[in-house]
């Protein structure tokens, strides 16, 4: 049993899963399943924002679309992938359906983070079938007017990288990706297409926002936006960039880009139903479309990469968000003290924390924001969730490389995924009680289903992350 395996088994008992625990990397290798295995797939009966319920995988089909093709056929995935454990693969199948709307309060344009998504993607890849109906669904679900990403290009995309991995991950999965009209793959291709433009243009180098050194503005003409700000907004518009990338390939990217014209591409996600991306496009004129036009046209660069290379993009996304020495918490775990709160600090066990002092934690135990100093356990997971998805489309597209380069940067990121697990772990850490935004909190952060912390976990495994 891996390292994951057997602290999910402690978790387990304090959720009442009554579970075996998680498998290892190794043992689930070499698993077989029965392909008449009985698997509950029903959403929760809660999610009331939700247009359907999903027991009809074929929802979404009898909307009239235009028949625009896609014009890019993925090639076939590029690395085999293990499948869920059994627990895991029932937990994943028992989550409601993913959607999105900006309309939503807190700005995520979701309420649904399970991360069931990327992980019935990632076991349909491994060649059992169990998850793909219920995977159909969820991608159907998203096809709908009003349920599809929203492409913001600001906080809110950490949310869509999932969905994005999910979507290229089927491309590569012949028996899924036929099953789906070619409507169907015209309208994932444009959701494509559009976290490409939308956040090129809010991280490029080019942007005359970036540029000018004042306000930024996300797509929808958001002014809470920087693409400087804390890895929960830089992994979800840099990691939208580099899955939309890996999934084209350079060269079709870089041509969607350069070939942008605004007002077509505007004319195009209307014509297919997918409102929520005008929405975003329609909000606000600024950006205009020759401020867009303009800067996607030019090469694109990010900080110091200067070109849209996706392991490049990568491995500068992954190494700011891996990027402090590990600690207890701030100020020698004390942490600060407000309103008689205390917050900043892990719960307990600060002495047998491992790997006290090396480079790796994430970004946001020790960081800053616009009250002073930030030290977060659930805006560090914002950091770690999204930037390890990117991981998986990087393998599954092919672009992943076992070099030195990578090597150092994945020490470091499983220095910063054993580190967060181990503060929020309710029997090791105890949790982490957080301040950020001048507030000190008094529940500490644990891991939970609702955030997807299993699931999410199960895929670093899977990739092999687990330290």
């Amino acid at each position: 049993m891996g390292l994951w395996g057997r602290y999910f088994l402690i978790i387990s008992s304090l959720f009442f899963l009554g579970c075996s625990g998680v498998e290892s990397y190794q043992n689930r290798s070499s698993s077989t399943y029965s392909q008449s295995d009985s698997l509950s797939g029903e959403p929760d009966s809660d999610s009331a924002n939700q247009a359907e319920d999903g027991s009809n995988p074929d929802n979404g089909n009898s909307i009239a679309e235009n028949e625009e093709p896609s014009r890019v056929e993925p090639t076939p995935i590029a690395s085999e992938f293990s499948c869920l454990s059994d627990e895991m693969l029932n937990l994943a199948l028992s989550q409601g359906l993913i959607w999105f709307d900006q309309d939503l309060s807190g700005g995520a344009h979701s309420w649904t983070f399970h991360y069931a998504e990327v992980a019935l993607a990632v076991h349909a890849a491994c060649g059992d079938t169990r998850a793909d109906a219920r995977l159909l669904q969820h991608i159907r679900n998203v096809l709908k007017p009003g349920n599809g990403t929203t492409a913001q290009g600001g906080y809110a995309d950490q949310h869509q990288v999932g969905i994005l991995t999910a979507f290229s991950l089927i491309s590569k999965i012949p028996r899924l990706w036929n099953q789906l009209s070619s409507a169907e793959k015209n309208k994932i291709d444009l959701m494509f297409e559009a976290a490409l433009v939308s956040n090129a243009f809010v991280t490029s180098n080019e942007n005359p926002f970036v540029k000018a050194g004042g306000q930024q503005y996300s797509m929808d003409g958001g002014t809470n936006f920087n693409r400087n700000w804390n890895p929960n907004f830089r992994a979800g518009n840099m990691g939208s960039v580099i899955i939309a990338t890996s999934h084209f390939g350079v060269t079709e990217a870089k041509a969607r880009l350069k070939g942008h014209n605004h007002a077509s591409f505007i004319s195009r996600l209307k014509n297919v139903g997918l409102t929520n991306l005008v929405k975003t496009y329609e909000s606000s004129n600024n950006p205009s479309n020759t401020q867009i036009e303009t800067t996607l046209h030019k090469e694109f660069s990010y900080f110091t990469v200067n070109d849209l290379d996706p392991l490049a993009l990568f491995n500068h996304l992954a190494s700011y968000t891996y990027g402090k020495d590990v600690f207890c918490g701030l100020n020698d775990n004390d942490g600060i003290t407000k309103d008689g709160v205390t917050g900043g600090r892990m719960a307990k066990n600060c002495s047998l924390l491992p790997n006290k002092g090396k480079v790796g934690m994430l970004h946001e135990l020790n960081s800053a924001d616009a009250g002073g100093p930030r030290s977060s356990a659930s805006y560090a997971f914002e950091g770690l969730r999204p930037v390890n998805t990117v991981q998986v489309a990087l393998i599954a597209n092919g672009y992943w490389q076992d070099n030195a380069m990578t090597q150092a940067l994945v020490n470091r990121m499983k220095v910063g995924i054993e580190d967060l697990y181990f503060k929020i772990d309710p029997a090791r850490g105890g949790g982490y009680y957080a301040y950020a935004k001048g507030k000190a909190y008094s529940n500490p952060y644990t891991l939970q289903e609702k955030y997807g912390h299993e699931l999410v976990y199960e895929v670093i495994s899977i990739i092999g992350m687990e330290p």
